[in-house]
């Protein structure tokens, strides 16, 4: 369900902050590094996704990321038939230029 991501782009595949570090700059230290990983590779651009209602999403634009595409889909449609949830998600992918 996700966009295509080409391979001009450096992809975070998690970006994860526990709770309690919330707030201290954790964040902004790991996706500063990981722009500054895909610069020393050679990477133009760096791509990430997040669901719509992940507090991340304005984090990830205050830090200069823009959503390039939205992609809506259920559960269903991407878990094995023996899970039975039937839930919608949205899914922001974004990018930043390094």
């Amino acid at each position: 369900m996700n966009p295509y991501i080409p391979d001009t782009a450096y992809y975070v595949l998690a970006l994860v902050v526990s709770d309690g570090y919330h707030g201290r700059g954790t964040g902004a230290r790991l996706l500063r590094n990981s722009i500054e990983k895909a610069r020393e590779g050679g990477f133009r651009e760096v791509h990430l996704d997040a669901l719509s209602d992940n507090p991340a999403v304005q984090f990830y634009r205050a830090m200069g990321f823009a959503c390039m595409a939205e992609t809506t889909g259920s559960i269903e449609e991407t878990w094995s038939p023996k899970h039975h949830l039937n839930s919608v998600w949205t899914t922001l992918q974004f990018f930043a230029v390094t």
